[in-house]
C-alpha cells in the first residue's frame, strides 16, 4: 500500500456512510491503488468511473 492514512481514511469513509450513496471525485489516480484500498479493507460496494479529459 502506497500510504498507510488513505487506508484510514476509506476506512473511515465506508463505516460513516456505509448505507449512503458516497462518490469521491479525484484529480489523477492510480486505478489500481483503489483497487487495492478497498480490497484492504474488504469494501466490495464500488464502481470506478474513469473519465479522461483534454484541455485545448
Amino acid at each position: 500500500m502506497k500510504n498507510e492514512s488513505s487506508t484510514g481514511l476509506l476506512t473511515y469513509l465506508v463505516s460513516s456512510y456505509n448505507s449512503q450513496t458516497l462518490v469521491i471525485l479525484e484529480g489523477q489516480v492510480d486505478i489500481q491503488f483503489i483497487i487495492d484500498a478497498f480490497n484492504k479493507i474488504s469494501f466490495q460496494n464500488y464502481k470506478i468511473i474513469l473519465i479522461h479529459a483534454v484541455g485545448e
